[in-house]
């Protein structure tokens, strides 16, 4: 459907943006957080 690069890149967009998420919640000293999960067992999460 879209051009293999593109889809990459968002894939490696979403990756980014869970690592940012889960960055943030060891930052703020949070426990538990919830997050949509799209990719995330190709990912290893």
């Amino acid at each position: 459907r879209y051009a293999v690069k593109y889809h990459t890149a968002a894939e490696n967009a979403l990756s980014h943006c869970y690592r940012s998420c889960l960055e943030a919640l060891i930052d703020l000293g949070l426990q538990s957080i919830a997050l949509g999960c799209i990719y995330t067992e190709s990912k290893g999460y």
